[in-house]
């Protein structure tokens, strides 16, 4: 950030300290803007690399840096660390407002659809996977809104807590040892028949 964008930044150092202590982000660009109550603010936009596919998540930070309780808010599409960031940024994991998927409500042509298939990083399905007898994958069932999730959604191995839904981010229940089994079935299939990137 420069030391002159439109006027001398109010508590800069405040600021670099929480975009610091946001680890898992790297930070893009930003707009400097004025409300009438509460003085300037800065909108920091960035960017969270995933694991599981191509795609990066996005992450707004908005911070108020000449009110007297150091106002600052955000809202990120990442639900893998939208806790994380919630407990870094304000000190504790209570509930707050998670992303949804835009597919899985609105129906429009120019959505960015993940959940089916579920694409490998470097371009997914081979054309002739459909040909094989494959098992299916697993899905688990959502508790609160009844939404099929995907095996990877309850269970991460990197991350072995409760996954939550894709639909309304409620905690899933973890898959049983038969499901476990299954979806290793799953995963050996498709590697045969070359469907996922190693």
């Amino acid at each position: 950030m420069s030391d002159n964008v439109d006027g001398e930044v109010p508590q800069k150092g405040w600021i670099e300290s929480l975009l610091e202590s946001l680890e898992m982000v790297q930070w893009d660009r930003f707009v400097r803007a004025e409300d009438d109550k509460l003085g300037v603010y800065f909108d920091i936009y960035g960017w969270i690399d995933r694991d599981e596919d191509a795609y990066k998540d996005f992450i707004l930070l908005r911070v108020f840096p000449e009110t007297d309780e150091n106002l600052r808010m955000f809202t990120t599409s990442s639900d893998y660390y939208h806790d994380e960031i919630n407990e870094i940024l304000f000190g504790d994991t209570s509930e707050s407002n998670h992303c949804q998927r835009v597919e899985h409500t609105f129906e429009v042509p120019n959505v960015v659809e993940i959940d089916e298939p579920e694409l490998a990083t470097d371009g997914g399905r081979v054309e002739d996977a459909d040909e094989v007898d494959q098992p299916e994958c697993v899905y688990i069932d959502c508790g609160k809104c009844g939404a099929s999730n995907h095996y990877d959604a309850a269970h991460n191995i990197s991350d072995p807590g409760p996954g939550r839904c894709h639909n309304c981010s409620a905690y899933l229940r973890q898959p049983t040892e038969d499901e476990h089994e299954q979806f290793t079935e799953f995963l050996k299939s498709n590697a045969e028949v070359g469907e996922y990137a190693e």
